[in-house]
């Protein structure tokens, strides 16, 4: 059975500008629902329990609450902050291997595949990826076969009896033949 490479992180942060845009749209999401269940708690206290004439001592109580909880809203709002980069680098890092992928397709190189760590996200889609990179340098491999065999079939011919005209067209051939798929880095 093959074993794969294990893939050591190097990046704590992939990519910035992939990766923080989610982050601060979830945290501000989030945060804004926080704040927003405490304005409600605290709008209802103020108006039930802090008019109350007969307990003056509850508006420094809800003084120093009211410190406490903004306190907790920043350790919350820190704590979400790590917890998503860590869960978005899941997700990004495998993006990012799979553009690599793409990259690497597209300048010709047939030879790359992705691997990824054991937690991250889209495991099922590596798989697939590396299945379709197999899948097309194994036909890019056939072509090229066909087309040697088409070149040793054009060679056999230079040896016998032609017109200029054939000879030039043959040669035309054979020169298109050559330049094909060799592009590719199998």
């Amino acid at each position: 059975m093959e074993q794969k490479p294990r893939v050591v992180r190097r990046i704590t942060i992939i990519k910035g500008s992939f990766q923080t845009p989610y982050v601060l749209l979830t945290v501000g999401f989030f945060g804004a629902l926080t704040l927003m269940i405490f304005l409600d708690y605290s709008w209802f206290v103020q108006d039930s329990v802090l008019t109350n004439p007969t307990r003056p001592d509850l508006t420094e109580l809800f003084a120093k609450a009211s410190w406490t909880f903004y306190m907790r809203f920043i350790l919350y709002i820190l704590s979400l902050v790590f917890f998503l980069y860590v869960l978005f680098h899941r997700l990004a890092g495998p993006a990012l291997r799979f553009k690599r992928l793409a990259r690497s397709v597209a300048e010709g190189d047939l030879t790359q595949r992705v691997h990824l760590r054991n937690f991250d996200g889209l495991k099922d889609v590596q798989d697939d990826l590396n299945l379709m990179m197999d899948s097309l340098a194994g036909t890019i491999k056939k072509d090229r076969e066909t087309i040697g065999t088409a070149l040793k079939n054009l060679d056999g011919l230079k040896d016998q009896t032609l017109s200029l005209d054939a000879r030039v067209r043959l040669d035309s051939a054979r020169t298109s033949l050559s330049q094909v798929l060799k592009s590719f880095k199998l």
